[in-house]
C-alpha cells in the first residue's frame, strides 16, 4: 500500500510539474510569429512584444500590432495606428486609419478613406488617392482604384505613382521572382488567373482557376471550372509537374505540399512523392521543418517525413494557417493558449 502511495505521490507530482511548466510556456491569448528578433503576443485583450528569451521588451498595451518589418511595426491605440522603433519610441503619430507594415522603404497606409505611401520620416510619397494599397514588393505595388470600373478596377503602381499595368483587374498579388499572379473577371461572370510581367504584359495566359506566386522557379496553378486540378508551370507557363492533384501550395525548400484523395503529403520538383499522403492538413517548410495536422493535432516532421516534434499543438480554427518556424522558434496553441516552441520542441517560457 505505501508502494503505491508512493507511485501515486510520483505521478501526481509529475503531471502538476508538466502542468506548471505549460502554464508557464503557453500564456498567451495569441501569438505572431518572430520577426527581426521580436514576437507580438496578446494577453488581456492587449498586444506588445517579446524576445527570443521570453523577455517582455515592448509592454502590453496596444490595440493592435503588426509585425516588425524594416525596425519599425505598426501598432494601433484608440483605433488609430502609427510606427513604433524596438525601443518603444513612436516614430510615426496615431493618425493612420489601417497600416501596412514597411516594405523596400514605403508603407501602404488609410487616411480619411482613401491609401497612399510614406516613408519611414512620415512623409508622403505617393499622395492619398487610393482605394486600396498592398505593401510594395520587387519595386511595384498594387492598388485599387474606383476611377476604373467595378471588379476591374486593381492595378500596380512604381514608387514615382507611374501606372505599371492597365487597372483591369479583379484582384492582384504581390511580384514574385519577377512575376505577379492577377486575377480577371469577364462579362459573364467567370474568374480566371494568370500572370504578369513588370511592364504589364501578360505572359502567362488567365486561364486558370488559382495561382499561387512564383517561388523557387515554379507556381502551384489550378485547373478552371468543377473538379479543378492542382499542378505547376515553370516561368514560361510550361506544366512541368501535371494537374493531377485535389489541392496544392507553392515550393518551399525544394518541397511542395500536394492533397490527393482527401489527405496531404510532401513533392519533391520533380513532382517524385517525397513524403506520403496521410496528413489531414500540411504546412510549408521553414528552416527544415513543417508543420502538419492529424487525429486533431498539429506536429511537426523534417524534410525526411519523420515526425520530430509530437502531435499534441490545437488549432487555431482558420482552415488556411498552419504553424511555421520562423527564426528558430514556432507560435503554437496547447490547452487553448499561445506561447512558443524552438525546434527540439522545447517551449520558450
Amino acid at each position: 500500500m505505501n508502494v503505491l502511495k508512493f507511485i501515486l505521490s510520483i505521478l501526481f507530482l509529475y503531471n502538476f510539474g508538466i502542468s506548471t511548466n505549460a502554464q508557464q510556456a503557453f500564456k498567451y491569448e495569441e501569438a505572431k510569429k518572430f520577426s527581426e528578433g521580436l514576437a507580438a503576443v496578446k494577453e488581456n485583450g492587449k498586444w506588445g512584444f517579446i524576445d527570443n528569451t521570453g523577455k517582455v521588451v515592448i509592454p502590453i498595451n496596444y490595440q493592435d500590432v503588426g509585425n516588425f518589418s524594416e525596425d519599425l511595426a505598426a501598432v494601433q491605440q484608440n483605433d488609430k495606428w502609427g510606427f513604433i522603433d524596438k525601443k518603444d519610441s513612436l516614430i510615426i503619430p496615431f493618425k493612420y486609419e489601417f497600416s501596412w507594415g514597411f516594405s523596400e522603404g514605403l508603407a501602404s497606409v488609410e487616411l480619411n478613406g482613401k491609401y497612399g505611401f510614406i516613408d519611414k520620416s512620415d512623409n508622403v510619397v505617393v499622395d492619398f488617392i487610393l482605394d486600396f494599397a498592398t505593401e510594395f514588393s520587387e519595386g511595384l505595388a498594387g492598388v485599387k482604384s474606383n476611377n476604373y470600373p467595378r471588379f476591374r478596377n486593381y492595378g500596380y503602381i512604381d514608387k514615382e505613382s507611374y501606372i505599371k499595368s492597365e487597372f483591369k483587374y479583379f484582384g492582384v498579388s504581390s511580384f514574385s521572382e519577377g512575376l505577379a499572379s492577377v486575377h480577371a473577371m469577364d462579362e459573364d461572370g467567370n474568374h480566371r488567373m494568370g500572370f504578369i510581367d513588370k511592364e504589364g504584359n501578360e505572359v502567362i495566359p488567365l486561364k486558370y482557376g488559382f495561382t499561387y506566386n512564383f517561388s523557387e522557379g515554379m507556381a502551384c496553378v489550378s485547373s478552371a471550372g468543377i473538379n479543378s486540378r492542382y499542378g505547376f508551370i515553370d516561368k514560361n507557363g510550361n506544366e512541368v509537374i501535371p494537374l493531377q492533384y485535389d489541392g496544392g501550395g507553392s515550393f518551399s525548400e525544394g518541397m511542395a505540399r500536394v492533397k490527393l484523395d482527401f489527405f496531404w503529403g510532401y513533392i519533391d520538383k520533380s513532382g517524385f512523392q517525397v513524403i506520403p499522403f496521410q496528413y489531414e492538413r500540411a504546412g510549408y517548410f521553414n528552416q527544415g521543418l513543417a508543420a502538419v495536422y492529424k487525429n486533431g493535432k498539429w506536429g511537426f516532421i523534417n524534410t525526411n517525413g519523420e515526425e520530430v516534434i509530437p502531435f499534441q499543438y490545437d488549432d487555431d480554427g482558420v482552415d488556411y494557417t498552419s504553424p511555421e518556424f520562423s527564426e528558430g522558434f514556432a507560435a503554437v496553441i496547447f490547452n487553448g493558449r499561445w506561447g512558443y516552441i524552438d525546434k527540439t520542441g522545447k517551449p520558450l517560457r
